[in-house]
Parts: structure tokens; sequence; C-alpha cells
């Protein structure tokens, strides 16, 4: 998916400044930067931030000039493509040992439809694979931990990249999806040139959404591109079962406004068909909140405190206790962010160290 050129869209005066260059940026439309009005360490911690920074280097580099902007490019780039060489020797390792083992298994929370990188891959197996999954995995010299708040097994193997193993979906005692839901029907998607098995796109779609507004709190520019993309093409309907299934509608609710809110700050305003798309929400029962978001935008984007109203909420219904611990870290994380001038963001950190670039 290209983005439309920001000239197109007119919606210039919705965004900050540095969300427009790494749109920009992302979209190859590099003749539309003047390279010398912009500050540079910034917009390259803006663009890791919303887990673009490999994607918006490379794309620089066809227009920049000899400068120290563009050896720091490089240096990003080619630290940027080792991450990704460990993605793909993880991908290949899960591969041939599951594969070799007769064990199923999804790559999830992992496919984009832009080149990115990650810090780990999560791995999803059946609840009766689990495990055979993890003697598999020790007994190529893997490092196993359980992680009780997700159900999941960490796995550390030198060098390659962490493996999050998951036999259920699971965080902070609340299940969010049916497993029968994210193994019906899954695709097979090419990640860093491995053939991967994923999740069916709803499922997929479902996975990202929850994890944006439970363990993330805010939505990059990855993610906002990723489900713009797939936007259109999913049952909208089997997602909703899902989240009235599983007590987080209402969560779902509002990031469904929110979504079509920011959606309006980098696009025209919503087509007949997406406007139909909302008001089917309604005829199914859900109640869209009206979220009006102020210009002028800028990504990552951190849900406000009435989301965090709305998941407490429907947490204490679900768990019949105060989520104590979500209350808690999300007023941390949203404190954090104002006060680093929106450069701090929840369960995130950089994979390239700034220190070592040269002005």
């Amino acid at each position: 998916m290209r983005i439309k050129d920001m000239e197109e869209v007119g919606r210039e005066q919705n965004l900050d400044p540095t969300t427009q260059t790494i749109l920009r940026g992302i979209n190859q439309t590099i003749g539309h930067i003047n390279y010398g009005n912009v500050d540079w360490d910034r917009t390259l911690r803006q663009a890791s931030l919303n887990r673009v920074l490999y994607l918006f280097s490379r794309n620089l580099l066809e227009g920049a000039s000899p400068s120290p902007l563009l050896e720091n490019l490089e240096l990003i780039v080619s630290e940027g493509d080792r991450w990704l060489n460990e993605l793909r020797k993880n991908l290949e390792f899960i591969s041939v040992s599951f594969s070799q083992a007769a064990i199923p298994f999804l790559i999830i929370k992992t496919y984009r439809n832009l080149p990115y990188v990650t810090f780990d891959v999560d791995v999803l197996v059946r609840p009766e694979d689990f495990g055979k999954a993890e003697r598999v995995l020790q007994e190529s010299g893997a490092k196993l931990e359980y992680f009780s708040p997700k159900k999941q097994t960490n796995i550390e193997i030198s060098p390659l990249l962490k493996i999050d193993l998951h036999k259920d979906l699971y965080w902070q005692d609340s299940t969010f999806l049916d497993l029968d839901f994210v193994w019906k029907q899954p695709r097979t998607q090419k990640i860093e040139a491995v053939a991967c098995p994923i999740p069916n796109l709803e499922a997929e779609l479902a996975l990202t959404i929850a994890h944006t507004l439970y363990e993330r709190l805010h939505l990059t520019l990855l993610e906002f591109l990723f489900i713009k993309s797939a936007w259109e093409q999913v049952k909208w309907e089997t997602i909703s079962f899902q989240a009235i299934k599983h007590g987080w509608e209402r969560a779902f609710c509002r990031f469904i406004s929110i979504f079509n809110q920011l959606d309006q700050k980098v696009y025209p305003p919503l087509e007949q068909k997406e406007k139909d798309l909302l008001s089917s929400f309604q005829e199914n029962g859900l109640k869209i909140p009206k979220v009006k978001i102020r210009s002028p935008v800028s990504f990552p984007y951190l849900y406000p405190a009435l989301y965090g109203l709305e998941v407490w909420g429907e947490t204490l219904l679900r768990k019949r206790c105060p989520p104590l611990y979500e209350g808690s870290y999300y007023l941390f994380a949203l404190f954090r962010y104002h006060l680093s001038n929106k450069q701090r963001v929840p369960m995130y950190d950089h994979w390239f160290s700034f220190d070592r670039l040269k002005w």
C-alpha cells in the first residue's frame, strides 16, 4: 500500500511537521522534503517510536546529498539490515524446528505491510503441542523462562532474537479472542523472504487492535498503516463479535472512533463506503462514541484518558477486582509521554542507539 501524496491529500494542517516528514519519507515523496528545514535528530527518533525508522531512513538515502545526514542514514540502514537478517534467521529456525517436529504453528503480531525492525517473534502453537514445542526448542539449546501474565514462555537462544511462545492469547488474566478464531483459515505470507503461516486477516487485525489497546496503549504509524490497508478487506462483524464475547467491546468501539478521526487527519474525508461501515456497527448493536481529536496530530498517538477509564471499567467487570496495575501503568505512561515531549512511549525502546549519530 502506498500512502497518498500529502500534497494531494491536502490535510497537512492536521498533522504536525515531524509526522508530515515521516509520512513523506515512507511514501517516497522525497521531493517534498526540504532537508535543510528539518530537525533530523528528533525526526529520526520519532520515526523509531513509530517503528518505521528503517524504511524511512532507507527511502531518504535516495535523496540525501553527501553530508552528516547521509552518513547517519547509512549507519541506521546498515544496523537495520543486521536486525532484519536476524529476524530472517529466527523465522527459518522456527519453521525448520517445528516442521520437523510436526508441530503446527502461527507467526502472530509480526507480519506488517511494511519492512520494520522487531525485538522478538511471537509464535502460537496449539495448547496440546505447547510442552512438545518447549522441549524441541530446549533441545536446540534454548533457555526457557515462563511468563505468567501472558501464560507464555520466553525463549532465548543465542544469537537469535527472543521468541515468545504462546499456547493462548492472554494478558493480565484476560482472554480477548477465541483460539479457534485465530487458527481458522491461516494464510501464508513472506516475512523477510521466509514463507510463514500467519492468522487470517480478521484475527491478525483483532490481535493488532487488542495489542495496541491493552498492552502498548498507543498507536504507531506502522500499526495505523497496517490497519488502514486492511480496513475494507475484513469482515468487521467477526471482530466485533469477539470483542463482545470477551467483554472489551466498549474499548473496541472507542478505538474505531479514534481510528476514523485519525484517518481523516491523514486522508480526505471518509468515503461513503466507510461511512456505511460505521453505520453497520450501529446496526450490530455497538455504540460508536463521537471522539473529536484536536489538530495537529502527531504519531505515535497515545490513547486519551477517557479511553483509560473505558478499559479500567471493562477490566473491572471481567476480573471483578480493581485493575490496579493497568491503571497505575497507564497514568505513569501518560505523564512520562508528555514530560518527555512525546519521546517516551509505553512498552518500547529504540533498536538503534542514537548516541552513535554525528551531526
